[in-house]
């Protein structure tokens, strides 16, 4: 546990350091000259994700970016048209971070139960991490250049999460010379232990 309890208390550590300088505040700072409604919510997405990225913390990074966000999108947006999309790019975008921070508790905790090492346990999530935050991207375009409602986001974001895992994890299974796992139903799972049941104890070891 040493390793690990060092990481976190040298996390936190930066996390409260971060939280007394202001540094949710001063990327927003920066931001807001370039926002316009379309982008407000990809923007704040990056924000969160690049805080929570840095700080490692998705708590301190809602709590830091989120008052400045609602406060944007009311200015922004037709009274708060705009606030609960700004609320969820920051949550979206705080967890994110958090979770391809390599300063992140619960990242840090992940790869030294686990027995990995902390980097080859962050690049091996990103890929993942990556493709709901592109997909998250995508779904904000849409409802502020094509006006589409929030509502369909969470049918929209399924099919395409799905589609992208199981279309990249084919495209990767062939480049890295791989044979798509067979699908194994129930019934011949039970036909499997039945034929394994009649087997002598010679024959089964």
């Amino acid at each position: 546990m040493l390793t690990a309890v060092t990481i976190l208390v040298l996390a936190w550590t930066i996390s409260s350091v971060a939280e007394t300088l202001g540094t949710g505040d001063y990327v927003a700072t920066i931001a807001e000259p370039y926002l316009t409604a379309e982008l407000l919510p990809v923007l704040i997405l990056f924000i969160a994700a690049f805080v929570a990225f840095t700080m490692g913390s998705s708590w301190a990074t809602m709590g830091l970016v989120t008052p400045i966000a609602i406060q944007v999108a009311y200015e922004f947006g037709s009274g708060f048209e705009l606030v609960p999309v700004a609320v969820g790019a920051v949550f979206s975008g705080a967890i994110f971070g958090d979770h391809a921070s390599p300063i992140s508790d619960t990242t840090v905790l992940s790869a030294t139960f686990s027995g990995a090492d902390l980097i080859d346990h962050v690049r091996t999530q990103l890929p993942y991490a990556l493709t709901v935050f592109l997909v998250v991207i995508g779904c904000y375009l849409l409802n502020g250049y094509l006006g589409v409602p929030p509502l369909v986001f969470l049918p929209l974001g399924t099919v395409a999460l799905v589609g992208l895992v199981v279309g990249l994890s084919r495209v990767d299974a062939g480049r890295k010379g791989l044979e798509p796992t067979a699908t194994i139903t129930a019934t011949e799972i039970a036909s499997s232990e039945s034929e394994r049941g009649s087997e002598s104890p010679e024959t089964r070891e």
